[in-house]
């Protein structure tokens, strides 16, 4: 069961003190499956009900149409398919920095890089929550990705022992792999894509 004042205790911690918040959960870093069970999980899912109530209090903007009040049916789509691809994200970017820190004379240890990801995506998720208000939504949540590249910065050396001399290499090749991935996964997953507020092939 989710301890809910430790999660949002350590949510604060990442938020407002990180350097310290990753040295408390690298000493050692706990098994992946808990960080999973414990923090990710709860987080996408409070973050994701959230985000789902305000998007059929906010309905969004189609071009053509106006305003189009989604159903619950395509609410909850949203909400599984924004749960699914967070999760593959954190996978795919814990193995990225992971990996790639073989590279620069960095411990690939998975349990450290995947605690490392699920804190430094910890602003996104939360931003992500509040994402549907209108105009300070993607203000918040560009916000959001820009602390969390930061985090994620701060946190490589920490984490995953990579030389302070070699972590702005080791960083900037993870995110171009990912923008790669991601660049992939987008082009192969288009020609399925529905709009969230017709439900309409985006094609």
């Amino acid at each position: 069961m989710v301890d809910v004042p430790v999660l949002v205790s350590r949510v604060r911690a990442i938020i407002t003190n990180p350097k310290e918040t990753f040295l408390e959960h690298m000493q050692p870093a706990p098994p992946w499956s808990v960080v999973a069970r414990e923090h990710v999980l709860p987080l996408l899912i409070a973050t994701g009900l959230l985000a789902s109530i305000l998007i059929l209090a906010f309905p969004p903007i189609d071009p053509t149409m106006g305003a189009v009040a989604p159903d619950l049916g395509t609410v909850a789509i949203v909400f599984l398919v924004r749960l699914a691809v967070s999760l593959l994200g954190l996978v795919a970017l814990t193995v990225v920095v992971g990996v790639l820190a073989v590279l620069f004379d960095g411990q690939p240890r998975f349990n450290n890089a995947f605690t490392l990801v699920a804190l430094a995506m910890t602003p996104v998720y939360l931003a992500e929550g509040i994402g549907p208000l209108p105009v300070i939504g993607p203000i918040l949540a560009f916000g959001g990705l820009i602390y969390a590249m930061v985090l994620l910065y701060q946190g490589i050396p920490l984490a995953l022992h990579v030389p302070d001399n070699k972590r702005v290499f080791h960083f900037i090749l993870s995110l171009a792999t990912m923008f790669v991935l991601m660049l992939v996964l987008v082009a192969a997953a288009f020609p399925f894509a529905v709009s969230p507020t017709t439900g309409l092939p985006a094609s």
